[in-house]
Parts: C-alpha cells; sequence; structure tokens
C-alpha cells in the first residue's frame, strides 16, 4: 500500500531524512517512534508533499506518487494530522 525506498529529504538546504526505507502493506498498523528531532513529522509531511525529496521513491497503492502536490496526494486517500493542542477542544 505504502512503500518508501531510499528516501532523502528535508527542507530547503537542511537535509533530514537520510535513506528511509518502509513498507506499510494493506491492513497494517505502522508506529513511528523516537525522540524529538529524529525525523517522525518529516517523514510524515514528506509523504504528503510538503518538503523536498533529494532523491529517493514513494509509492501509494503501486503508483509513485513521489513530488506530487499535496492536493493529488490527498485525494489519492493519504491524510496527516499534526500534533498540536489546539487541534480537538476536549
Amino acid at each position: 500500500m505504502l512503500k518508501i525506498e531510499n528516501l532523502n529529504a528535508g527542507y530547503k538546504d537542511i537535509q533530514v531524512l537520510f535513506d528511509v526505507s518502509l513498507n506499510v502493506g494493506e491492513e497494517e498498523i505502522c508506529v513511528l517512534v523516537g525522540p524529538n528531532g529524529s525525523g517522525k513529522s518529516t517523514l510524515l509531511k514528506t509523504v504528503m508533499g510538503l518538503t523536498q525529496i533529494y532523491s529517493g521513491e514513494i509509492r501509494f497503492n503501486g503508483e509513485p506518487i513521489t513530488g506530487l502536490p499535496p492536493h493529488k496526494i490527498t485525494k489519492l486517500g493519504i491524510a496527516y494530522l499534526p500534533q498540536i493542542d489546539n487541534v480537538f477542544s476536549n
């Protein structure tokens, strides 16, 4: 379903992700665990098309989505909800 291969990405001139590979199959649950600053949010933002990809590939349902704009990625059924204090009122 979601396949990431040898992904290198970041923000302009600052590389944050180095050679990341991940494969999440249909009906699987994947958890990203790590300390602050380890690249968890950057990986999710990269899947959503919100960062700069230097190299590597992202595929969703077998189709390449590397470099697609966020609105097209969302139409494919991928979403990103960042954790901030004011997302839900309760």
